[in-house]
Formats: C-alpha cells, sequence, structure tokens
C-alpha cells in the first residue's frame, strides 16, 4: 500500500462506526458528569437522529427508483459532521459566533472524510452530499441547544475522545456489509 491510500485509509477509518459510537457514548457520559441535563438529551436525540436517518436511508434508498444516483448515504461523512462539530461546539464553549464557527470547522471536517470516502470509491458525490447534510442538521440542532459553561474543564473531553481514539482507530464494524444484507430482503 502507497503512502497516499495508508493516509487516506487511516482518516476515513476515524469515522468508522467502531470509534463513533464509543465517541457518542463518551460524549453523554461527559455530558452528563459536566451539563445540565437538556444538554444529554440534545446529544443524545441528536445523535439518534443522525444515525437513525442514515439506517433508515441505507436499509430503504437500494429499494427505491433513486437507487441508480443515491444507493447508500455516507454515514462516515455524516457521523463526522455531527462528531467532530459537537466536540467542536462544546470546547468552543458558549457564544454566538463562537458555535458558528465550530460548526463550519465541524463540516469541513466532514467535508475530509466525504473526500475519503470517495478517494476509496466506497462513495459517490450524491452519497457523501446526502450524508454531508444529515450530520449538518443534526449538528445545528445540537449547536443551538443553549450550553453553559460546563463545570468539566472541556480539555478533559479532548483528552478522553482523543484517548479513545487512539485505541479504537483501525478497528472496523463492517456496518454497510450488514445494512446491504437488510436491505430490500425481499428483492
Amino acid at each position: 500500500m502507497d503512502i497516499f491510500s495508508f493516509m487516506i485509509r487511516f482518516v476515513t477509518d476515524l469515522a468508522d462506526q467502531a470509534v463513533i459510537l464509543p465517541t457518542v457514548v463518551l460524549i453523554a457520559i461527559w455530558l452528563a458528569l459536566a451539563e445540565p441535563r437538556r444538554t444529554v438529551v440534545a446529544w443524545v436525540v441528536c445523535c439518534g437522529a443522525v444515525l437513525g436517518t442514515i439506517g433508515l436511508l441505507k436499509l430503504g434508498l437500494p429499494c427505491t427508483s433513486l437507487a441508480h444516483v443515491l444507493r447508500s448515504p455516507s454515514g462516515h461523512t455524516a457521523s463526522a459532521v455531527l462528531v467532530a462539530g459537537g466536540l467542536l461546539v462544546l470546547l468552543a464553549g458558549p457564544g454566538r459566533w463562537r458555535r458558528v464557527t465550530a460548526v463550519a470547522a465541524g463540516i469541513a471536517v466532514g467535508a475530509g472524510i466525504g473526500a475519503t470516502r470517495l478517494a476509496l470509491h466506497m462513495h459517490t458525490v450524491p452519497e457523501v452530499l446526502a450524508g454531508a447534510a444529515v450530520g449538518a442538521i443534526g449538528l445545528i440542532l445540537f449547536a443551538r441547544t443553549d450550553l453553559p459553561r460546563p463545570r468539566l474543564p472541556p480539555v478533559s473531553l479532548l483528552a478522553a475522545f482523543l484517548v479513545l481514539a487512539i485505541a479504537l482507530h483501525g478497528t472496523r464494524l463492517r456496518a454497510e456489509q450488514w445494512i446491504t444484507t437488510l436491505s430490500c430482503p425481499l428483492r
């Protein structure tokens, strides 16, 4: 494997569900310790909505007439936008422009992950854009939550995420294979 392929695989693996799902739980636990309950609820609802929407689209779209254009929205891209953006929103703290900047940075991270999915020929441009849109909607809804100053230092969340990402990097859940098996069982 050449260095370019290695780097693309390295970056895309940061948004695999094997890293994303534990990160979502980590953030929920941190929020439960550091924030009022409404913030935890907002995080869990936004994550559930994004991941659930992507899952339903992946299950249903292959069975529709849209399958020739949009077969499987990029869950890596949606997850990267939501989780990276959510982390950045929490690190940015209160302030409208800080949150807007964090959301924009989260979308930029998602664009980078989307580019890796395209380079690996795992998705098409419409699939990456659909994933990015779903992730961005969830991120924007989370960023609009009234987030008070956390009781725990935000750097503790960043440190915990880095440990988790290093520990789980390279692990793959192969969720796409499971979803493909489940979609359109009568076809």
